[in-house]
């Protein structure tokens, strides 16, 4: 009788995780930041299938330029997941406190570059190092 809910849950789960983690942040904080701003098809298409199309497209046709549009996607990820963190402690004291959208758009969105930004950086700077263990037992264990 419910053959379709099955089906239904797993997307109804990945589209909320979707929307809540790449979609919202970015559009909650640039509503707080500029007020006026009100996102057309246009926009809400590039927020919205932008960074899965970026990685599917390197997935599909491996490519130098797919390839950059992958790391985009992947940095995107990376931003909105800093802001959603960001984010969801705001939402909680906003509905506790009434605190100032717009100087709150900007203090979400600098922390969020900040943050982002030394993580980026901090990626560029791994260095990586084989270290040998010396381990008589585990050889003899495993035969």
């Amino acid at each position: 009788m419910n053959y379709g809910w099955p089906r239904v849950v797993p997307f109804a789960v990945v589209g909320t995780f979707y929307f809540g983690v790449l979609m919202y942040p970015v559009l909650r904080i640039l509503g707080m930041t500029f007020p006026d701003w009100h996102p057309r098809t246009a926009a809400l298409l590039v927020i919205l299938v932008g960074p899965l199309a970026g990685r599917l497209a390197f997935e599909w046709f491996p490519n130098a330029t797919t390839r950059l549009f992958s790391a985009f996607a992947l940095t995107w990820l990376g931003f909105s997941f800093i802001a959603f963190l960001l984010l969801v402690p705001w939402e909680l004291v906003n509905l506790i406190f009434d605190l100032p959208r717009q100087a709150s758009g900007w203090s979400l969105m600098t922390a969020t570059v900040v943050v982002g930004g030394y993580g980026f950086v901090n990626t560029q700077l791994l260095a990586i190092r084989t270290v040998n263990v010396n381990a008589p037992q585990v050889l003899r264990n495993s035969s």
